[in-house]
């Protein structure tokens, strides 16, 4: 501990104070800018009450990677997906049950295990 860094302390004058605070004031009063362009996860999140509608309305995702397309936002079903189920908790019930229910091969069922699988020898 024989290095102790020092900072210098900063002083302010009142009247940059009373300017700053007219700043913030006049920025509480106007609209938040809002970004120029966004990724694709905060167009999700922005769109995610939307999605979640037109879920509740018998779209499926699919249907609504399609209308996102129109409108150049390009993801797939599985991408979207993830998305709204990361911002909103879990949506697609009904495919994580079939994906569970799906059945294994042998060698996937022993991977997922993390066993070893002996397998007999062949004759060549």
């Amino acid at each position: 501990m024989g290095t102790e860094v020092h900072r210098k302390v900063q002083v302010f004058s009142s009247e940059i104070v009373e300017d700053a605070r007219l700043l913030l004031t006049q920025k509480t009063s106007e609209p938040v800018p809002q970004p120029h362009s966004f990724m694709i996860g905060a167009v999700i999140r922005t769109l995610l009450p939307l999605l979640v509608e037109l879920r509740r309305k018998g779209y499926s995702l699919t249907m609504l990677t399609h209308l996102l397309a129109e409108k150049g936002i390009k993801i797939s079903p599985t991408a979207l997906s993830g998305y709204m189920a990361k911002f909103n908790g879990p949506i697609e019930e009904a495919s994580v049950r079939a994906r569970r229910e799906r059945p294994q091969t042998s060698t996937s069922a022993s991977q997922t295990r993390r066993t070893f699988v002996m397998k007999p020898d062949v004759t060549l």
